[in-house]
């Protein structure tokens, strides 16, 4: 996975990522992933290396499910595809996402806003009982501009827990 040592051009996004977000826990960063039948996208540090967006459009179909085909995920670096544009201050994750129109991802063009999807968490939040009346909010990328057929209308918000 590489260093944790960030290069030049990202180091002001990850400084104030990893100074605000409720993501970058023990120094790791987990911001989103989508899932579908034909794209598997996870944008992390894969257990605190450098931060990637990578993804596969291969599946192997069997009974129990789908799984990616061995050999077949592909990985970008974030700062190479894409930009954190925005931090929420209340929440403090990244709040909006804007990626390279030529970028060699499924997100390339697109730009996406963190926004809560009205759902909440029912039965425990994070390992812990919820007591009655507490709600905890699930919140997602959605795509606001750029949103070209393949690419992802939505990201789901990972880790919200770290």
């Amino acid at each position: 996975m590489g260093d944790c040592i960030p290069n030049r051009m990202n180091i002001p996004a990850l400084v104030a990522f990893a100074l605000f977000s409720t993501s970058a826990a023990a120094g790791c960063i987990n911001i989103a992933e989508h899932f579908s039948s034909d794209l598997q996208l996870d944008i992390s540090d894969g257990g605190c290396g450098r931060l990637e967006i990578s993804f596969t459009r291969e599946f192997i179909f069997n009974d129990v499910g789908a799984s990616a085909k061995p050999g077949s995920w592909k990985s970008y670096p974030f700062e190479k595809e894409c930009a954190i544009t925005a931090s929420d201050p209340k929440r403090g994750d990244p709040s909006v996402i804007s990626c390279h129109p030529n970028g060699r991802t499924p997100l390339a063009g697109a730009t996406y806003k963190l926004r809560p999807t009205g759902k909440y968490m029912k039965f425990d939040a994070c390992g812990e009982k919820l007591e009655k009346g507490m709600k905890v909010e699930i919140w997602q990328y959605v795509c606001v501009s750029g949103c070209k057929k393949g690419v992802p209308r939505t990201l789901a918000q990972k880790d919200v827990c770290d």
